[in-house]
């Protein structure tokens, strides 16, 4: 009995901290490169889970990449992919590089550091609208722990040559569209499941 309440307090304990390190924030962002701009640098690194709506492009995914220290939960699912022509956007070493809407960029959580590839290791899970229609080469190469890739779009999108790299566990889809995945070139080789991630719940007796 004693054993049983340590490990509920032990447990309670766990939650409160993990609940405490948690810092969600939801941003409109109403032209597309400012992101950055609206909030310090201090609350860019505190945040872990973000939800983005509004108007965003290869500069913000950069931003995201290289400033948001602790970001683990992407949401932006209702966010508009603009394109973006530049040196400032996501390919590495500032390559004059055309990104087009709609479009998760090239190296979006990826950069070629010394000569290899280094993904963002904070990432654990993105949602992505259902307007996206391509997944750009090594959007999310090296991510190592990202564990779940959740698509709100039911017909898929092109995944290009290293964009998920085998970093995700998980690809969540709509329902009734599981099928149309594992059909797609370079979908093959992911697990599917359709709805909605859900929280495990443990009953201990």
């Amino acid at each position: 009995m004693k054993l049983k309440q340590l490990l509920i307090s032990f447990l309670l304990a766990t939650g409160t901290l993990q609940a405490a390190a948690q810092v969600s924030k939801t941003y409109f962002v109403a032209k597309p490169g400012t992101l950055i701009s609206m909030m310090t640098e201090e609350e860019a690194n505190s945040v872990t889970h973000l939800t983005l709506t509004g108007k965003i492009n290869a500069e913000d995914f950069k931003h995201l990449r290289n400033e948001f220290a602790s970001l683990k939960v992407l949401d932006i699912s209702n966010a508009d992919i603009r394109m973006y022509t530049g040196k400032s956007g996501t390919y590495p070493n500032g390559k004059f590089y055309i990104y087009m809407a709609n479009f998760i960029p090239a190296y979006a959580f990826s950069d070629i550091i010394d000569g290899v590839t280094k993904g963002k290791t904070t990432l654990e899970k993105v949602i992505l609208s259902e307007k996206i229609k391509n997944i750009e080469d090594a959007a999310f190469k090296g991510c190592e722990n990202l564990k779940v890739c959740q698509l709100r779009k039911k017909t898929p999108p092109n995944l290009l040559p290293e964009a998920l790299a085998d970093s995700i566990t998980a690809v969540f889809v709509p329902l009734g569209s599981s099928d149309a995945y594992r059909i797609k070139d370079r979908w093959q080789n992911f697990a599917f499941i359709e709805g909605e991630p859900t929280v495990a719940i443990y009953k201990w007796e």
